[in-house]
C-alpha cells in the first residue's frame, strides 16, 4: 500500500468514525392552529427526541396536553409559537380548550428509534365534562427506551477514529 493510499484510508476511517460517533440530529415538525378551529395536521408521528412546534395561523387557541403540559392562556396572536420536545415514546393527546367541543383535538405519537425496546403500560384517565357526563379513556404510556447512550455506534465511531489516527501516525513515522 502506498503512502498516499494509507493517508486516504486513514482519513476515510477518521471521517467515518466521527460520523458514527455523532448522535442523530433531532427533527422539528410543525402543527398549525388554524382559524377554522383545527390542528393541521391533527395526527403526527415523530421520533423520540424530536420537537413539535405549534404555530398560530389564526383564531383564538391554546394547546393543552392530557398530561397537563400546556402552551399557556389562549391567544389570538397570529405567529405565536409553542414547542414541545418528546423525550419518551408514547401517545400524547392534546386539545384546544376553547374549541375542544368543536373537535379541535390532536395526537402526537413519539416512536422509539429502530432497535430500541420499549415497555408499555396502560393508564386510565377519567374526565368529567361540564354537563356531568363522565368519559373514561385508556391512555397508553410507554416507559423510556434504550437511548443512544447505550448504543454501540458511538463506540464503533471512536474505534474507527483511533484506527485512522494510528494509520496517519504510521505514515508520518515512515516519512521521517
Amino acid at each position: 500500500m502506498t503512502r498516499r493510499s494509507r493517508v486516504l484510508a486513514s482519513t476515510l476511517l477518521i471521517a467515518a468514525g466521527m460520523t458514527l460517533a455523532l448522535p442523530a440530529m433531532a427533527a422539528t415538525e410543525t402543527v398549525d392552529l388554524a382559524p377554522d378551529n383545527k390542528f393541521v395536521p391533527a395526527s403526527l408521528t415523530v421520533s423520540v427526541g424530536d420537537t413539535v412546534q405549534f404555530n398560530w395561523t389564526g383564531g383564538f387557541h391554546d394547546v393543552t396536553f392530557s398530561d397537563g403540559e400546556k402552551s399557556g392562556a389562549p391567544t389570538a396572536d397570529t405567529g405565536a409559537l409553542y414547542s414541545r420536545t418528546f423525550n419518551s415514546p408514547g401517545t400524547y393527546n392534546y386539545v384546544c380548550t376553547v374549541h375542544e367541543a368543536l373537535g379541535m383535538k390532536g395526537t402526537i405519537t413519539a416512536s422509539a428509534a429502530a432497535g430500541e425496546t420499549t415497555t408499555t403500560t396502560a393508564e386510565t384517565t377519567t374526565t368529567t365534562a361540564g354537563s356531568g357526563n363522565t368519559t373514561t379513556t385508556a391512555d397508553v404510556r410507554q416507559m423510556p427506551s434504550t437511548g443512544p447512550e447505550d448504543s454501540m455506534v458511538p463506540v464503533l465511531g471512536a474505534v474507527l477514529v483511533a484506527i485512522g489516527a494510528g494509520g496517519l501516525l504510521m505514515v508520518r513515522r515512515n516519512r521521517a
